[in-house]
């Protein structure tokens, strides 16, 4: 691989992360930090509904809601 060709992959996976980081903004705050804490940090549901004070079901439901967000926003 040429140091040009690096460049490149990188500058693709920059905004690749770049837009996904963006439609991750856009959640609404219970969402975004769900999926933040799950995805991104790699804690469990049950600890996810310790940290935010809420039920497992609650943060299942926001999981599930932001991945659809996430996965609408990121088709565009």
């Amino acid at each position: 691989m040429t140091r040009e060709q690096f460049i490149e992959l990188v500058k693709g996976e920059q905004d690749a992360l770049r837009h996904y980081l963006l439609a991750l903004s856009t959640l609404p705050p219970k969402e975004r930090s769900a999926v933040t804490l799950y995805y991104l940090t790699g804690y469990s549901v049950k600890e996810i509904a310790t940290i935010s004070n809420s039920t497992e079901d609650a943060v299942k439901k926001q999981l599930s809601r932001g991945r659809d967000k996430l996965k609408s926003r990121l088709k565009r």
